[in-house]
């Protein structure tokens, strides 16, 4: 039997094409799954990453060249 720290939950997320992407990218060079892999980037993401003080629109949008 699965506790409450084990049991997943599905959710539904917006995100830019650029994001799309680089999260593409990245299950393609782990050999993981797309959902896999954007599983384990939010939870490490969450684990280490205490706040996020910038702008979050800077970190969502692509730099300019």
């Amino acid at each position: 039997m699965q506790n409450s720290h084990t049991r997943q939950k599905s959710i539904s997320i917006s995100m830019s094409e650029v994001t799309r992407q680089r999260l593409h990218e990245a299950a393609r060079r782990s050999g993981r799954k797309i959902r896999h892999e954007a599983m384990i980037r939010l939870a490490h993401s969450l684990k280490h990453t205490q706040d996020i003080k910038e702008v979050y629109w800077e970190i969502l949008l692509p730099k300019d060249n």
